[in-house]
């Protein structure tokens, strides 16, 4: 799997790349704008793109699958005692002893941290 800054800078040099590209027509006959330009694009360049952009819905389905399925088995977990506490924030269930903050909001707050630092290190 590529390394979060290196896909990031890729991406971002391929949109610019298509941005600056050369007009090869109109998409619609008679409209001339900029939005309606319709550009040439390698199929192979093309296919890569597929590819690579269905290998990460994929992979994010599977992320998100296996998120839900932990919750579950963590929301069971938490159910079984007596010291249950039920978020306000997001409705997540968690036993007391976990902490008094919801774990699954610090989760949330830590990724987005995690993430927005990730594509500010790729910005520059």
């Amino acid at each position: 799997m590529k390394n979060f800054v290196e896909a990031y800078r890729e991406a971002r040099a391929k949109k610019w790349k298509y941005m600056d590209a050369k007009r090869a027509g109109w998409t619609e006959p008679g409209k001339r704008t900029r939005e309606n330009h319709a550009i040439l694009v390698p199929r192979r360049e093309a296919m890569e793109m597929a590819d690579e952009l269905a290998t990460n819905i994929y992979a994010r389905e599977l992320y998100i699958t296996w998120a839900v399925e932990l919750r579950g088995f963590m929301e069971r977990l938490a159910r079984e005692v007596d010291d249950t506490l039920v978020c306000g924030k997001c409705g997540g269930v968690f036993r007391r002893e976990w902490g008094a903050n919801c774990p699954y909001c610090r989760a949330k707050e830590n990724a987005e941290k995690y993430v927005n630092a990730l594509r500010e290190a790729a910005g520059k």
